[in-house]
């Protein structure tokens, strides 16, 4: 798909420029030598294509005793437990080069959350993807499945990418269902994604939708509410 790589008379290094601030407090070296979607300033992301072996939390594979690299690292965790990351992203990028990949950041976008924080967290999901991949770590976006915010999740990434997405905490209530429904629909229309990854198995048939489509899916078993941040390591980690 042919995507807009600048804004109009402004070459890739001069929106590097002016992001660059004595007081970085919005972490622009992340983003460094990036080119940003036209329209919504979201930050250019490869299409890469994997199938983890399986999944495993970041708090999980962070920890000094984790050394099991046949897998990828999700960060479908508690915000606070992928705050870290954010604000250290280069402690954590030699090890998370050693796993086959990783799911993108996935920073909260609840539907009680302002606008204008979702659309925050969305930028930082995708500047934390940016960053991953730059690092030299396969990383497939993780998109939310929030219909309002669409349009920001999807800026940036190509047609016919892969894509991440999380049912889980999303499919037990009737409402909360159709909007995760109605999101992923959004999302593959737009992106017609060749391969779906999902934290999460396809419950009430929420991953129905792109699996008609023949979209390839991959779901994972995910784990219980109590294991959020983290769980024993005396488990294996799906």
């Amino acid at each position: 798909m042919n995507i807009a790589t600048q804004k109009s008379g402004i070459s890739a290094g001069d929106q590097v420029r002016k992001l660059k601030h004595p007081r970085d407090t919005f972490h622009a070296f992340m983003v460094e030598g990036a080119r940003f979607d036209p329209e919504y300033d979201m930050p250019l992301i490869r299409s890469i294509r994997f199938v983890p072996t399986a999944l495993v939390p970041f708090s999980v594979a962070m920890r000094s005793d984790w050394s099991n690299f046949d897998c990828a690292v999700h960060f479908c965790e508690r915000d606070q437990d992928i705050e870290r990351f954010w604000a250290n992203p280069g402690r954590y990028v030699d090890k998370l080069g050693k796993f086959q990949g990783a799911l993108g950041l996935d920073y909260s976008t609840c539907v009680d959350f302002p606008r204008a924080l979702k659309e925050w967290n969305a930028y930082r999901n995708r500047a934390c993807d940016y960053y991953i991949q730059k690092s030299g770590c396969p990383c497939i976006p993780l998109l939310r499945g929030d219909p309002d915010i669409v349009d920001w999740e999807t800026a940036g990434l190509e047609k016919g990418c892969a894509i991440a997405v999380s049912p889980r905490g999303c499919v037990k209530n009737r409402s909360d269902r159709r909007r995760f429904e109605r999101g992923v629909k959004l999302i593959v229309d737009r992106l017609e994604p060749s391969l779906i990854i999902s934290y999460g198995q396809n419950s009430h048939s929420v991953l129905d939708y792109p699996i008609g489509l023949g979209i390839e899916v991959h779901a994972y078993v995910s784990r219980g509410r109590g294991d959020l941040g983290g769980g024993a390591l005396g488990v294996e980690i799906r």
